[in-house]
């Protein structure tokens, strides 16, 4: 079936505001808070890098980077697992039909987490190969112009690979794969011949999200700016932190959508033109 863009954001935005107080306390427990405390924390932890870049040496500012990573790993990795948990329990929450209660889906979500890594694992290794591939031959060659179109050619290969399979995040949710190279054949075969929709669907709302978050990032800079550092540091922070959040919710309920619609399920959202209904959030058990 061909992907209907509009329908799935109809969807995406009916799954969130029939669930909405599970998706604010998802949302709030492993996307706001763990960013809000990077970013409070972020200049402290970046604080030798901004040094560097006033010297304007690409050397000593890579060095510096390489610093905070092998000093902060645990922290970029603990986010990364917090996060992860949080986007495939409230994918549950939002596309599951057995109505699990945000304890289960959390349970489930870090029962799916290594095979969430394993897929992304696959997935990276498999992007590497190419880029390996492409500039092995391109270097064989000896040739600039060669080298820029295969780099050209991988680079929109990717892009159709990533977005071929992007619904591995769903499939584990919503049919609790715990093999993740099924999930990624799974979303593969679901994309099929919708492709370049997703994939203009998917930059549609990237780009949304870089311009509304800058417009806000700028309005809010701006008047806590006036305030003084320390108040422009936190509200700088919290600002961030909810837009972001915001972000991470809408995209996964878009990917919970298009899951649904891909797989030719009926999509429970209530009192839309596709007569959809679900519970609220009064008829779900915390």
């Amino acid at each position: 079936m061909k992907f209907d863009l509009n329908r799935a954001w109809t969807d995406a935005l009916g799954l969130v505001s029939a669930n909405s107080s599970v998706v604010a306390i998802v949302a709030g427990v492993f996307f706001f808070l763990p960013y809000l405390a990077l970013m409070l924390f972020a200049p402290q932890m970046f604080a030798g890098i901004e040094a560097q870049a006033q010297t304007q040496d690409p050397q000593a500012m890579m060095d510096a980077m390489m610093g905070v990573y092998a000093q902060y790993w645990w922290v970029f990795v603990l986010m990364l697992l917090i996060q992860t948990i949080g986007m495939i329990a409230l994918i549950a929450l939002l596309g599951d039909r057995a109505r699990p209660t945000v304890g289960d889906a959390i349970v489930s979500a870090i029962k799916l987490l290594p095979s969430y890594i394993g897929a992304s694992l696959l997935t990276a290794l498999a992007f590497m190969v190419v880029v390996a591939v492409v500039t092995a031959i391109g270097a064989a060659t000896g040739s600039h112009v060669i080298l820029t179109l295969l780099g050209v050619a991988a680079f929109i290969l990717l892009i159709y690979a990533y977005v071929k399979v992007m619904l591995f995040i769903p499939v584990l949710a919503l049919e609790h794969t715990y093999n993740p190279v099924t999930a990624l054949v799974r979303s593969w075969r679901l994309t099929r011949g919708n492709a370049f929709r997703l994939f203009l669907f998917y930059f549609l709302l990237l780009i949304a999200f870089v311009i509304v978050s800058a417009i806000i990032g700028m309005v809010f800079g701006l008047a806590f700016g006036l305030m003084g550092s320390e108040v422009a540091i936190v509200g700088n922070a919290l600002v961030g932190a909810a837009v972001n959040s915001v972000f991470v919710v809408l995209f996964l309920a878009v990917l919970a959508a298009t899951y649904r619609q891909l797989a030719a399920e009926r999509v429970s959202v209530p009192a839309t033109a596709h007569d959809m209904d679900t519970p609220d959030d009064g008829d779900r058990r915390l």
